[in-house]
């Protein structure tokens, strides 16, 4: 629910501020979702927390630092979408080029040139190890779950097997089928020590226990705590190396 709340917040606040697909309005739109995001999220999540796990509520300093934190990771995941596709890390504007002279005297049609490659490493130079991670969840959201028609329930949901827990990082809905995704961006990304056991096992099939609040939009408050075979795990690698 928190993470629906501040996704919904988050998304309105990142409009108003200019935000569009492809990095529109860079890090500053980026920036502005995000701190509203968690500002609404981050409260929910907390009261989840005091209920089912009797977690003391956030401080006010938590409070602030999580708006922070969420305002530094909107900006510079949208930011660097935004360098990635030859605009603005900033604004998200388009980015004046100078004329290139070999494609001014041999007419090249701009529509079959390859992309930049620098942009992309520009883009890379931005992000830590865990925003390059929330790139490839947002990537894996709009292609394996929205385009094809899934909904997404909700995310970082932790489970347990045999003792052993993890967190996925997002869980779907697809007429009535719950999918769990795992999602790794990049070609040194890998698997925690404890997705190292569980996940063999889940492919197999083993029952699993939800646990926490962020399970309840998945299954539901009666199945927290007991063993469900109600799922089916999909592991997603982007940007692997051969």
């Amino acid at each position: 629910m928190a993470g629906g709340v501040g996704a919904a917040t988050g998304g309105i606040a990142f409009g108003l501020a200019g935000g569009a697909a492809c990095g529109g309005g860079g890090f500053i739109a980026g920036a502005i979702g995000g701190m509203a995001g968690a500002a609404f999220s981050a409260p929910i999540q907390s009261l989840g927390n005091n209920l089912y796990f009797g977690d003391p509520m956030m401080s006010g300093k938590d409070y602030l630092i999580s708006i922070a934190a969420g305002g530094v990771l909107g900006g510079t995941i949208n930011g660097g979408i935004a360098a990635f596709n030859g605009k603005s890390f900033w604004t998200g504007n388009p980015i004046p080029k100078a004329p290139n002279a070999l494609a001014l005297s041999t007419n090249v049609n701009s529509s079959t040139q390859t992309p930049n490659a620098s942009t992309a490493l520009e883009a890379d130079a931005y992000l830590t190890p865990n925003q390059k991670g929330e790139l490839g969840i947002q990537r894996a959201i709009q292609e394996e779950i929205i385009d094809k028609g899934g909904v997404v329930l909700n995310r970082e949901v932790t489970l347990e097997v045999n003792g052993v827990r993890v967190r996925v990082d997002v869980a779907a809905d697809f007429n009535g089928e719950i999918i769990l995704m795992e999602v790794k961006n990049g070609p040194y990304s890998r698997l925690t020590p404890n997705q190292k056991i569980v996940y063999p096992e889940m492919l197999d099939g083993a029952a699993i226990i939800p646990r926490g609040a962020n399970a309840l939009p998945i299954w539901g408050s009666d199945q927290i705590g007991k063993p469900t075979t109600q799922y089916i795990l999909r592991i997603i690698q982007y940007g692997k190396t051969k």
